[in-house]
């Protein structure tokens, strides 16, 4: 009998640690849960974060990346691509992923009282290893709490898939992680979109 077809190995995507600027603890998982799902969403592994940590510091010998800052703090500066690639290149990984989000909450006063609302805004960059281009380039991608699914037909259904729709916390926390969701997944829809289309099956 003949063998049978192996499946192919998922690429593997090594995740640098974003900076969070101005978001609670909660907000701040949504956000990690955020990337881990759309990555996995197209059938990607991520590298466990530690190792990347290491070869960033230790094999490139680069500065930790600050994970916490306020919201009075500058944005941080991101990796050039040549960095990310050299780094891709030292791990032997498919894609490298880089960037930070900064949320802006503010109370507004209404005729029953207060209400919260939340913003973030998402710079990311994913570099193709293999290929030794930028993949995605997404500056400054702002969403809010208040966003629907239009415009994130392949990301809204992966994040769906995974179960990120319920948030749950103190008065501003929700707001930050529908925000923080909403912004990760607007920035990625370009790219998941091509990542979804190379992976479509032939129909039989």
């Amino acid at each position: 009998m003949p063998a049978s077809p192996q499946a192919p190995t998922p690429p593997k995507v090594a995740v640098l640690p974003w900076a969070w600027i101005g978001g609670t603890d909660t907000a701040v998982k949504t956000g990690k849960d955020t990337i881990n799902a759309l990555f996995n969403g197209v059938n990607f592994e991520i590298v466990p974060e530690a190792r990347t940590k290491t070869a960033w510091q230790d094999g490139m010998n680069m500065s930790a990346m600050k994970e916490r800052l306020e919201e009075k703090d500058s944005d941080p500066s991101l990796p050039t691509p040549k960095e990310l690639l050299k780094l891709g290149k030292m791990m032997d990984v498919d894609f490298v992923c880089a960037g930070f989000a900064r949320w802006h909450t503010k109370s507004v006063w209404i005729a029953l009282g207060p209400k919260t609302k939340a913003d973030c805004t998402v710079t990311m960059e994913i570099v193709d290893v293999k290929k030794e281009e930028v993949a995605l380039d997404s500056k400054a991608v702002k969403s809010d709490d208040t966003r629907k699914e239009s415009g994130l037909e392949t990301a809204g259904a992966l994040l769906l898939t995974a179960g990120i729709t319920a948030f749950s916390g103190g008065p501003k926390t929700p707001h930050q992680q529908k925000s923080v969701s909403n912004a990760i997944a607007l920035s990625m829809e370009p790219w998941l979109k091509t990542r979804a289309a190379a992976g479509r099956k032939i129909g039989g």
